[in-house]
């Protein structure tokens, strides 16, 4: 069966840096990311969808659902953690596809 290679790399940052990113694959609980670590998924082509949850213990911040559509193309995401500019208190994951 031929398959693709996800790859989803942690930005190393200095605040939450102890801060455990869990992975999910099609709903489930995956893979733990540490800061500045990267994982490498082999997935069949078919449609797959990658979520990231930031554990701050009391906090958690979930990134959007990405979707990742059939096909054969290998993928590479980039986790961090980011401020949302309309309001500094609200942090997001967000995915980034390179």
């Amino acid at each position: 069966m031929k398959m693709r290679k996800i790859t989803i790399k942690r930005e190393k940052i200095k605040i939450g840096a102890a801060a455990p990113y869990y992975v999910f694959v099609d709903g489930r609980k995956f893979d733990v990311l540490q800061d500045g670590e990267q994982i490498q998924i082999q997935m069949d082509l078919d449609e797959h969808s990658i979520k990231i949850c930031a554990d701050f213990g009391a906090d958690k911040y979930w990134s959007e659902n990405y979707i990742i559509d059939p096909g054969d193309s290998d993928i590479c995401f980039h986790a961090y953690l980011s401020t949302d500019c309309r309001d500094l208190f609200k942090r997001i994951i967000s995915l980034l596809a390179i």
